[in-house]
């Protein structure tokens, strides 16, 4: 019995030094509670801006503003130039085009017109002329008391004279026809010339209309950041001009 009494003395005692060396261990490894930082300490706090150099940044931020709308106006204003001269030279497009068509109409038709007119009465005269001649000579050689070789000539070349005539007609008529042709041919050309014209003018005023709109809306964005930089710039000046400044000490 005593020796169980004394097992347990020891076991006990064994216990309470352990307890104490933990109690040891763990104060001796904790820091100081007067060196322990506070958690607002223990979190690193971001450097804070100077508001001077702020401010200075926030005018060379508004100086650049005012210089790139300057260069918008400037860029806006040549752009609009060069859509106003595109829709100009489309507008004089279609109107030379409609010209064209008009004179084509009113002068060379009718001046070519009467001109194969003139070429195939020509030609039909002469070969009534050519037939007329023709018929008196044989008329006139048809008595005994010509020779009959001299009679034979004249005849023949009278009527190789109408022959020709008649070659010299249907040339003409096939050359009347084929000028109708070419008028036509032309008079299509100078129509679809006119709606070309006609479809460049809508075009550049569709692009002009958009390119208006495209315009507007950078000289908006342009003035919008100056107006916003310099809303900026006036926080950060009252900002300053709030804080109060540190007192020196005497």
């Amino acid at each position: 019995m005593l020796r169980a009494m004394s097992r347990s003395a020891c076991w006990f005692a064994l216990v309470l030094f352990a307890s104490a060396c933990n109690s040891v261990t763990s104060t001796g490894n904790a820091p100081p509670a007067s060196n322990a930082p506070s958690p607002e300490s223990a979190s690193a706090k971001p450097d804070e801006e100077d508001p001077t150099e702020v401010i200075a940044a926030l005018k060379r931020e508004f100086e650049e503003a005012r210089i790139e709308l300057r260069s918008t106006e400037l860029s806006v204003e040549d752009r609009r130039l060069d859509s106003a001269h595109q829709i100009e030279k489309a507008q004089r497009g279609v109107e030379a085009a409609q010209r064209a068509l008009e004179l084509f109409a009113e002068w060379e038709v009718p001046l070519q017109v009467d001109s194969a007119k003139l070429e195939v009465d020509r030609d039909r005269g002469n070969l009534l002329d050519q037939r007329a001649e023709l018929a008196e000579l044989e008329a006139m050689y048809a008595a005994e008391e010509f020779a009959k070789t001299t009679k034979e000539l004249v005849i023949q070349r009278g009527r190789r004279h109408v022959a020709h005539a008649e070659r010299d007609l249907e040339l003409t008529e096939r050359r009347l026809r084929q000028e109708e042709i070419a008028r036509e041919h032309r008079r299509l050309e100078l129509t679809h010339a006119v709606r070309d014209a006609e479809f460049e003018l809508r075009g550049a005023g569709a692009e002009a209309e958009k390119l208006g709109l495209d315009l507007d809306l950078e000289l908006r964005r342009a003035r919008q950041k100056i107006d916003d930089v310099e809303r900026k710039l006036r926080k950060k000046i009252v900002e300053q001009n709030a804080t109060p400044k540190p007192t020196e000490r005497s």
